[in-house]
């Protein structure tokens, strides 16, 4: 009977902390969270990442014609906010993004309104997939005649891209980069020496599926992982 008493306080315990937990995250009032946005997208349009934002958000949007279109950074948070994966309640997103963009310097405008704000360095990301934020990598990796020089082996006549995100962005919209066909890009890569973009596509811990699927099949691969 004792244990079952015991038992039973150990419950009530744990749900009151539940209920705790719960309560100690209130989000933000409708009007922080707009001016919230209006300061996030300030921040990524004056420096021109408009196209990487529309990369990284690819998975998430609901409207792909939406999100292609989309000529300003308050238009893609507005699809975000609508297919509700950003909200006053939550802005695990918001966060996300920061870190994934490396614009941590954007904290700090952050936690002038949200104190609470996490150390975004430290966040771990969840709300993209591994494979997009490899992508992310490989924008990064790219200078602009590595921009140039992978537009003239997929496109005749070579398209003058603005960046290597939007590269990527239409690269992704006709299939030739995908998760299925990710094997085929790196060794295209590999042929043509880009090894800083192998590098950041092959950075960290991937799809392990993807690696035992490359390794079995292809025994006499030369591209060096790092893990």
């Amino acid at each position: 009977m004792a244990t079952r008493n015991l038992g039973k306080g150990r419950s009530r315990a744990q749900h009151k902390r539940q209920r705790k937990s719960r309560a100690t995250f209130k989000g933000i009032s409708d009007e922080d969270f707009r001016q919230l946005l209006v300061k996030v997208s300030e921040w990524y349009d004056d420096r021109g990442y408009i196209d990487m934002l529309k990369m990284l958000y690819r998975d998430n949007a609901t409207d792909v014609y939406l999100l292609e279109n989309a000529s300003d950074t308050m238009t893609l948070l507005q699809l975000l906010y609508d297919s509700d994966d950003l909200s006053p309640s939550d802005l695990t997103l918001l966060y996300e993004t920061v870190k994934a963009t490396r614009q941590f310097g954007l904290e700090r405008i952050i936690k002038d309104q949200i104190p609470s704000c996490p150390n975004i360095k430290e966040i771990k990301i969840s709300k993209f997939k591994p494979y997009r934020l490899k992508l992310m990598n490989l924008g990064f990796s790219l200078a602009k005649f590595d921009v140039v020089k992978i537009s003239g082996l997929y496109n005749n006549p070579v398209k003058r891209y603005k960046d290597g995100w939007s590269l990527i962005s239409d690269m992704e919209h006709r299939k030739i980069i995908c998760e299925a066909n990710m094997k085929e890009f790196i060794k295209k890569l590999e042929k043509n020496n880009f090894h800083q973009a192998i590098s950041a596509l092959c950075e960290g811990l991937f799809r392990l599926s993807f690696f035992i699927s490359y390794f079995t099949n292809c025994p006499q691969h030369s591209v060096n992982i790092w893990l």
